[in-house]
């Protein structure tokens, strides 16, 4: 028996649970096949940095208000290069915002995201389930598992939102182009003494960038931030084996101030760095959103919201498509909106991710007054904090803020 849908998304993680409430909110039924659920998942720390952009997005969708704990508004940037002791400062109020952004935590995102799909009748979540086959003849057939059976479901479009290693752009024979980072990260919460400030913090070391991203604090005396630490994969091993109090006394010899004493650090994860972008975005009836089409290095922020301009940019252009969603001159469209912005991007990241990490004395003096030259040039910083916040650019309708 074969269940049939407009669109199926592959994917149930922050861009696929987002991209499938977009499609219902343009009136598309469609099913969301969200993978085997990782045991760990409940006490990942990991958090993701919502520029005003993907904000606006959420808001429109009515899925901001269900985020539990609410998201944490951060007004300020901080940022230093370690070797040549420059900083650069971004200030919420220097664009016209009350805010630069906001810090989520991705699992309590996710849990907004899928209960709202369930209160649609429009959406089906198949939970815990994985795609065995896909099928593209003359209509799109996929074969889903979970752990007792197996069933059909069709389409007339696929969106593969299913991570970096995509297996729907595996079995459509998509190459990627990729670069190794040879670089880990490192996450955790950490909790300090020193009272919340509404600043995000980050400082770029020879081995990598060390970011301290403000969250929601458990009381007014006390401050709390998400860790994301980049290095190598000889630095990862030792930071990851030493205790708690060794990890505490090396993070402080870095940050010092401005957050003061850290009282504690949870939840110590470590994942690999990516770098990749796919050859197409597209192939017949499917297409590529968020890591599955494109990862980047998170010194900036911004791989999540990248995934959710794709997502979004993808509804509007299938919405305007009437009956044929799936064709390819639709979904060119689509690919022709998203790539040279991605493609731009990940180009920069990669450009600063080797800039700063480049040990040459000219080039760190260099680097030092070209920071410096910024921070005071304050048109130039406020063009930067736009478009990093998603004020500047070719976005969605939906994602669109008044400046």
């Amino acid at each position: 028996m074969t269940t049939q849908f407009d669109i199926i998304v592959a994917g149930g993680g922050l861009v696929g649970a987002t991209a499938a409430n977009l499609f219902t909110n343009c009136g598309f039924n469609v099913a969301m096949v969200s993978g085997p659920v990782k045991p760990d998942s409940a006490h990942n720390p990991r958090v993701s940095a919502i520029t005003l952009a993907a904000q606006k997005l959420f808001t429109e969708l009515h899925i901001w208000g269900l985020i539990s704990p609410p998201p944490y508004p951060y007004k300020k940037i901080q940022v230093w290069d370690d070797q040549s002791r420059a900083n650069i400062y971004f200030r919420a109020a220097d664009i016209g915002q009350q805010s630069l952004g906001y810090i989520v935590e991705n699992q309590s995102l996710t849990q907004a995201l899928h209960s709202k799909l369930t209160q649609n009748d429009r959406s089906v979540i198949f939970t815990d389930s994985e795609i065995i086959d896909l099928q593209r003849d003359h209509q799109l057939n996929l074969t889903i598992r979970d752990h007792t059976s197996q069933q059909t479901l069709s389409a007339n479009l696929l969106v593969a939102a299913d991570g970096i290693n995509s297996p729907i752009r595996k079995l459509c024979g998509i190459p990627v182009i990729s670069t190794d980072l040879n670089q880990y990260a490192i996450t955790a919460s950490i909790l300090c003494k020193t009272a919340q400030t509404a600043a995000a913090y980050q400082w770029f070391l020879p081995s990598g960038p060390v970011a301290l991203l403000p969250m929601r604090p458990p009381n007014n005396s006390a401050g709390r931030y998400a860790l994301v630490w980049s290095c190598t994969p000889n630095m990862v091993d030792e930071l990851m084996d030493i205790g708690a109090a060794q990890f505490r006394a090396k993070l402080l010899e870095i940050v010092g101030q401005p957050i003061g004493e850290i009282s504690e650090c949870r939840a110590r994860c470590r994942f690999k760095l990516r770098h990749h972008h796919a050859q197409t975005y597209i192939a017949n009836s499917v297409a590529l959103i968020g890591d599955a089409a494109h990862a980047m290095h998170p010194l900036a922020g911004l791989g999540a919201n990248l995934g959710f301009m794709d997502a979004a940019a993808l509804a509007e252009v299938i919405a305007a498509a009437g009956k044929h969603i799936g064709r390819h001159s639709v979904l060119r469209r689509y690919e022709r909106w998203r790539r040279p912005d991605n493609e731009m991007m990940l180009a920069a990241m990669l450009r600063l991710k080797q800039l700063f990490t480049n040990h040459s004395t000219p080039l760190t003096t260099a680097r030092g007054l070209g920071v410096n030259l910024i921070d005071s040039a304050t048109p130039l910083k406020s063009i930067i904090a736009k478009f990093a916040t998603g004020i500047y650019g070719d976005l969605p309708e939906i994602c669109r803020i008044s400046t």
